[in-house]
């Protein structure tokens, strides 16, 4: 699915570890990449799996995983 594109993409960019980052400052990141509503609540639901789970958590995991 394109969300999960979507949210390597925003985490790849984040200045820190994923858990570290606002929610607020998460919205406006999304926001720069979807413009749907319901598209915006998928990426959330994406970035919050994300949190919750070991899989990537900044742009070094990012990077060193491909």
């Amino acid at each position: 699915m394109w969300y999960r594109d979507v949210v390597n993409q925003i985490v790849a960019r984040l200045p820190t570890d994923i858990s570290n980052v606002s929610e607020s400052y998460l919205d406006c990141v999304i926001k720069r990449y979807v413009t749907k509503h319901e598209d915006i609540e998928e990426v959330k639901q994406c970035i919050n799996d994300m949190k919750q789970s070991k899989e990537i958590k900044t742009y070094k995991d990012f990077i060193t995983k491909k």
